[in-house]
């Protein structure tokens, strides 16, 4: 059986390398590998084969998942154009979103030590959703126009409004 092991997550799935990807397609391709690479599937193989399998098969499911969730695919995209986001120093975009980014973590420290009414809450996560995706807008027309030092700086936005969100959603659930 001859295996052939491919790092770029859209040649494994046979997708056309772009932020907007069918995810139904993505789905069924996913299932199809799988049918085809899944280690129980191939048990009757030499363990040579058997460990390309698994080789295999580890790389759909991570290639899956990543094109899956949109930031991670957002961010392998950047990076296959020559653009990475630095993990601890992704913050800083410029100045004014530096200032932005304060006044929101003010705001969630202000919910989080005082009694505010569920409401309040729910307003701020829906800024805070509506803006995310309308930097997710920014970052999409960006990549279509491969705009990839630019479009990087909307993605920072964007997961920096993530966290922002997910730790407003937290606190929506313990009022």
């Amino acid at each position: 059986m001859s295996i052939k092991l491919c790092t770029n997550y859209y040649s494994l799935f046979n997708l056309i390398p772009t932020f907007e990807i069918d995810l139904k397609q993505l789905s069924k391709k996913f299932h199809n590998l799988q049918k085809k690479y899944h280690p129980d599937v191939n048990i009757k193989c030499n363990l040579k084969d058997r460990k390309k399998i698994l080789q295999k098969s580890i790389l759909i499911n991570k290639g899956y998942y990543l094109l899956k969730d949109p930031i991670e695919r957002g961010k392998y995209l950047l990076f296959l154009n020559g653009i990475t986001i630095n993990q601890n120093n992704n913050s800083f975009v410029n100045n004014n979103f530096l200032e932005y980014q304060f006044k929101l973590y003010e705001k969630l420290e202000y919910f989080k030590k005082n009694i505010c009414k569920l409401e309040e809450c729910n307003l701020f996560f829906k800024k805070i959703c509506d803006l995310k995706q309308k930097f997710f807008d920014n970052f999409k027309s960006l990549c279509i126009k491969k705009e990839w030092k630019i479009a990087k700086n909307w993605l920072i936005k964007v997961i920096f409004l993530e966290k922002i969100k997910n730790e407003t959603e937290k606190l929506i659930d313990n009022i």
